[in-house]
């Protein structure tokens, strides 16, 4: 025999490292990030306790006043006079739901370079970065379905265009666009707030110039962006002919819900399954997670012959969430305005 035979076949390096540090990165979810900032803005406290804890009712419903003002009469008061009653209405959150399953099979981590708890919580991770790509999307959604279709102001439609009601900043427009878009605000009776503008990456680029003119510039820009917040969305869709789109919101424009049935707060095994709640840091919702354990032929999964019977961990995990915009009524100028920035 040559010893050929004898050497050493590989070598390799411990795990965790950072070679594989770009591959695992994570995305830009700015659109849940918004919502999770804000639902304590849109429901108190008890309203949204209320909602956790909604699972067994056929449907929620949150009372709302109807914007009406009222119409003076010239003269001096009557001994009697006719008044008008305020109008209420009900709205009724729309739920969503979403569920994704992995498995774990202990006898492939004996022995393994990378551990059991490793590889659980990469699994975790890569379900809970789907999950938030997911109410990512949907909060987009949401968002674009709760924007403004109207504005009492002259600016829009005047001195932006308005298409597919967002506003048209062109490159011309764009040093003090936002300064306009604050005022569209303002004469919709949203004034003296904070904004977010909330959208592609790309508004970034656009914007970046004008943004970073600061005192020491012969050009001094810092006071038409003032109280904007930006952030970016890798779910963000940029409209057909624009470079950038976005979405810029008063406080309070959005909020989600998350609820869970009362069988995962019950510890008690039901057969092989195990039901119980994870609270996830990257969703800042509550998770359902039921955990099933089975028997599989370990040659499946280990590619030795002599494997048998093995122990496999099976991992469902889903979340049932709303998301809630303050109620337009006929109000269609909200808070939210679309803008699309232009060639």
């Amino acid at each position: 025999m040559t010893t050929v035979a004898t050497l050493i076949q590989e070598a390799r390096v411990q795990y965790p490292n950072g070679l594989d540090g770009q591959q695992l990165r994570d995305q830009n979810y700015g659109f849940l990030d918004y919502a999770l900032r804000n639902t304590d803005l849109v429901i108190n406290d008890d309203g949204r306790t209320q909602l956790e804890n909604s699972w067994s009712k056929p449907d929620v419903e949150i009372p709302v006043m109807v914007h009406q003002v009222s119409t003076m009469t010239q003269g001096p008061m009557p001994c009697d006079s006719t008044d008008t009653p305020i109008t209420t209405a009900m709205v009724t959150p729309t739920w969503d739901a979403f569920y994704n399953s992995f498995h774990m099979v202990p006898r492939q981590s004996r022995r393994n370079m990378i551990s059991y708890e490793q590889e659980l919580s990469r699994k975790i991770h890569e379900w809970e970065m789907g999950a938030a790509l997911y109410i990512d999307q949907a909060t987009r959604d949401a968002i674009d379905t709760a924007k403004a279709t109207t504005s009492s102001s002259a600016y829009w439609g005047g001195y932006f265009s308005v298409v597919a009601d967002a506003a048209q900043i062109t490159q011309a427009q764009k040093k003090d666009g936002l300064v306009y878009m604050k005022n569209i605000f303002m004469e919709d009776q949203f004034s003296g707030m904070d904004f977010d503008l909330v959208g592609s990456h790309s508004l970034n680029s656009e914007f970046a110039y004008s943004m970073n003119q600061g005192a020491q510039n012969a050009e001094n820009l810092t006071w038409a962006y003032n109280g904007i917040r930006m952030a970016g969305a890798h779910s963000a869709n940029v409209s057909a002919g624009a470079n950038a789109t976005g979405f810029m919101m008063v406080p309070g424009s959005m909020g989600i819900y998350g609820r869970t049935p009362a069988d995962f707060l019950d510890p008690t095994p039901v057969g092989t399954k195990q039901f119980s709640i994870y609270q996830s840091p990257v969703l800042g919702l509550p998770v359902m997670v039921i955990r099933d354990t089975d028997c599989i032929d370990g040659q499946t999964v280990t590619n030795r012959a002599y494997d048998g019977a093995t122990r496999r961990e099976k991992f469902t995990m889903g979340v049932s969430f709303a998301l809630l915009s303050p109620y337009k009524g006929t109000r269609t100028n909200s808070g939210i305005k679309k803008l699309d920035i232009v060639p």
